[in-house]
């Protein structure tokens, strides 16, 4: 392989990891050697990308490895003084017809029996007679211990929160298993094809990636084990735990019927979800947030005999009427979770406030981040010109029926604008290799910038003044989005619940 910086990874670079990655995985996989994250290319987004830095970067190859060298070394020793609980929450039936997995973002979602990814499809299926069980990975900060506490809020259905570690002896045999497939994985660097890959992947066994995802594997096969689902519906963006979570699940649960549900927006080099493994490791259904995602996999060579269906998504949002009235001339700037992109989009709209007086720039950061955290890593973001500044208590619903435009790169929430009538501008970065604009597909309404200068060209087009294109433009618009996004279909889940109970 070519050795560039990751951040200037190009397709033909990615063409290749991905080509060597599936010849890897396709050497008879144990679980510990599909746990790691390395093998599985995500996608263009830089924030998948970045798994691949050892690859073209010498300091992050050192630092790999002696973070792998700790990590293998201090987890089991951690799980000493760990619980030995593999999960926590609200009493488990008998049986279940489906077990879902999702994710414990953050310490508010405790109180919220609605799921971040599923919405309330658990509670509709129970209204209807099936008993579904949702499961959830820890991804707060410092684990979360609320099922304990009355933070934890019961729903009609129950949930559980999965242990972030499972004790001395059982993280003992994780690492062991790990280190087996390490061993595995070096031996492929005799090809010099895979020699690069297989050096990293066998780093990144002992790592925490790979540790996570094959702890979660375990999680899902116990819990299948123990309530013999008919349906397992997983998360489904390409990561290794998925895959882990199909094969273990299988191996308990026997004729379990596993699905993966595609929630996430679409990007450049979503390789990974068309990847066929075998031996149980992957999806029979898979389930997408709209029809576009649903086209997209089905003109995939790999998967024209695996059923994908809409699911729809909890972000879908129908046109809101009126929303151009009484627009604000106000500019939303929305991040992801990631710190570079926060960064990036913050910066560049310091620059713009101070040439745009009579705009009112407003942050509003991913739930993920806190102002507090960013700022402690980020003091320059202490202050700000005078008219820009930080999201106000309010819904994004509420934020964005005032706004007129909305800042981004890679947020989904640019779909959601749209419906309100506020006009997105991706912010384009020199050099950039791929383009992540969730919306790279609309040829109308979204600009995109890349200088102050753009961004001051179009928001000289004031909210009551648009220009003559932008009734039709947001017509086209948002019917791109109303199939990006479609509404939740309970009635997809029900089908696959009926039919994997006869398949048993």
């Amino acid at each position: 392989m070519a050795t560039r910086h990751a951040g200037r990874i190009g397709s033909h670079q990615l063409d290749e990891i991905a080509a060597a990655a599936e010849k890897i995985l396709a050497a008879d996989p144990d679980p510990g050697m599909v746990a790691a994250p390395s093998l599985h290319v995500q996608s263009a987004h830089p924030n998948a990308l970045r798994r691949f830095e050892p690859l073209f970067d010498a300091a992050a190859r050192r630092g790999k490895i002696l973070r792998a060298l700790l990590v293998s070394a201090g987890m089991p020793a951690r799980a000493i003084f760990k619980a030995s609980d593999w999960w926590s929450g609200d009493p488990l039936p008998e049986r279940a017809d489906v077990l879902f997995v999702s994710h414990f973002l953050n310490r508010s979602q405790a109180g919220k029996t609605v799921d971040p990814y599923f919405g309330d499809l658990a509670g509709q299926l129970t209204d209807r007679g099936y008993s579904v069980v949702t499961a959830l990975i820890d991804h707060s900060s410092n684990g979360f211990s609320g099922p304990e506490t009355n933070d934890w809020a019961t729903g009609r259905s129950p949930r559980v929160l999965l242990a972030r570690s499972i004790g001395f002896k059982d993280e003992f045999r994780i690492g062991m298993e790990l280190g087996s497939a390490a061993m595995r994985i070096a031996r492929l660097r005799a090809d010099p094809d895979l020699a690069k890959l297989a050096g990293l992947a066998a780093i990144d066994c002992l790592d925490t990636g790979s540790r996570d995802a094959l702890r979660i594997g375990k999680h899902v096969g116990r819990l299948a084990g123990r309530l013999r689902p008919k349906l397992l519906v997983v998360t489904y963006e390409g990561q290794s735990w998925e895959r882990v979570a199909f094969q273990a699940a299988r191996a308990a649960a026997g004729t379990v019927h596993c699905a993966g549900y595609s929630h996430a927006a679409m990007f450049p080099f979503q390789c990974a979800l068309a990847v066929r493994l075998s031996n149980g490791y992957d999806p029979d259904t898979i389930l997408t947030a709209g029809d576009l995602m649903r086209e997209r996999l089905e003109e995939r060579a790999s998967l024209q005999n695996v059923e994908i269906a809409t699911l729809g998504s909890v972000r879908a949002t129908p046109p809101v009427e009126g929303s151009q009235a009484g627009k604000e001339p106000v500019c939303l700037i929305l991040p992801e979770g990631i710190l570079s992109e926060a960064v990036e989009l913050l910066s560049f709209s310091a620059r713009a406030a101070s040439a745009n007086p009579a705009v009112q720039f407003r942050i509003r950061l991913h739930p993920a981040m806190s102002k507090d955290g960013l700022l402690g890593t980020c003091p320059q973001f202490r202050s700000f010109p005078e008219n820009m500044s930080w999201g106000r208590e309010a819904t994004l619903n509420e934020e964005l029926r005032s706004a007129s435009w909305m800042l981004y790169r890679g947020t989904t929430s640019a779909i959601q604008a749209i419906m309100y009538g506020v006009r997105p501008l991706y912010l384009e970065l020199p050099g950039e290799a791929f383009d992540i604009d969730p919306l790279a597909q609309l040829g109308t309404w979204r600009k995109r910038v890349s200088q102050v200068e753009d961004l001051t060209a179009v928001l000289s087009l004031a909210p009551e003044t648009p220009d003559k294109t932008s009734p039709a433009e947001l017509v086209e618009a948002r019917e791109f989005c109303m199939r990006y996004f479609m509404p939740m279909r309970s009635e997809v889940i029900v089908d696959l619940i009926e039919r994997a109970g006869k398949a048993e």
